[in-house]
């Protein structure tokens, strides 16, 4: 129960799939509390969450089905979760050895947490395809779930992956849109500030879809611009206008004030923190910009 609360977390968000073997040191610390907590070593917490979520066919098949009956009913989730808190507590389990991760211990409602949703068109097709893969690597280890289990497990899957994904994101452009510098730091929770893929969600494999340079923060209406191509990024950063926003900066009213001179010319990435990888860059202006670089 408590490896699952690591999906759910955001400081430090836990991403099981990017540590193992020698990359294992490098996990964030609430991993190795929670190993020393159950005197196991940390790779088996990164394995608890990838049997969890069903990354692993050889994982129990009660691990998938808690993985998704949390999913459907966080709000039950959070209840147990303060309950092992309060049972650790008065076992004389302090705040050093298990720490309230999810910071609910002083909590008494616990208010689903919003995560964002996929909104490319071809989320349910692609969905559908991996749970089809998932229900045929379990029966080969004998586990029989149904259509409707694995596609709630690979959408749950999904969306606490793209919570992550958005969440790294957002802290490397120190949440701040980065093709205009607005950086709303008061108003944070207020969605004005978002994170999206770079190559699609639908198009990435599971490594791209994690990859925290696979994405770009922005505020709504540049994000809108970058995701239907009317704005693009080259490999050195430089921002481009198709024609046709161009054309409607002349045309229209409005247009001018969001993608004249408060678009700059280059992306915004704070000093120290790696760019976004060309190869995503270059997916996007040869299959998403509607235009071409030249």
């Amino acid at each position: 129960m408590l490896c699952y609360g690591l999906f759910l977390a955001d400081d430090p968000v836990v991403d099981p799939h990017r540590y193992g073997g020698g990359t294992m040191h490098t996990a964030p610390q609430l991993v190795h509390d929670l190993a020393a907590l159950f005197v196991r070593p940390p790779g088996s917490i990164t394995s608890k969450m990838m049997n969890l979520d069903g990354s692993r066919a050889n994982g129990a098949k009660y691990e998938v089905q808690f993985f998704m009956e949390m999913g459907a009913d966080l709000a039950r989730f959070f209840g147990l979760y303060a309950t092992a808190l309060q049972a650790a507590r008065h076992m004389g389990i302090n705040a050093r050895r298990l720490p309230d991760f999810l910071r609910l211990e002083q909590v008494t409602e616990y208010p689903l947490i919003g995560l964002d949703d996929l909104a490319d068109s071809r989320f349910d097709e692609t969905i559908e395809k991996e749970a089809a893969q998932l229900r045929a690597a379990k029966l080969q280890h004998n586990q029989e779930l149904s259509a409707a289990e694995t596609t709630r497990i690979v959408e749950h899957r999904a969306r606490v992956g793209h919570r992550a994904f958005a969440t790294e994101v957002l802290r490397r452009f120190d949440f701040t849109c980065g093709f205009c510098g607005m950086a709303p730091h008061s108003l944070r929770g207020n969605r004005l500030i978002v994170a999206s893929h770079i190559k699609p969600w639908a198009d990435s494999s599971n490594r791209e879809r994690r990859d925290p340079r696979n994405g770009i923060a922005a505020c709504p209406t540049h994000d809108a611009a970058f995701d239907r191509g009317l704005i693009t990024v080259n490999g050195g950063l430089r921002v481009h206008r198709s024609r046709g926003l161009r054309a409607s900066i002349e045309a229209d009213t409005g247009i001018e004030h969001n993608f004249g001179e408060s678009l700059r010319d280059a992306l915004i990435v704070p000093s120290g923190v790696e760019p976004p990888r060309k190869t995503y860059l270059r997916w996007h202006h040869e299959h998403i910009y509607r235009d071409s670089l030249s």
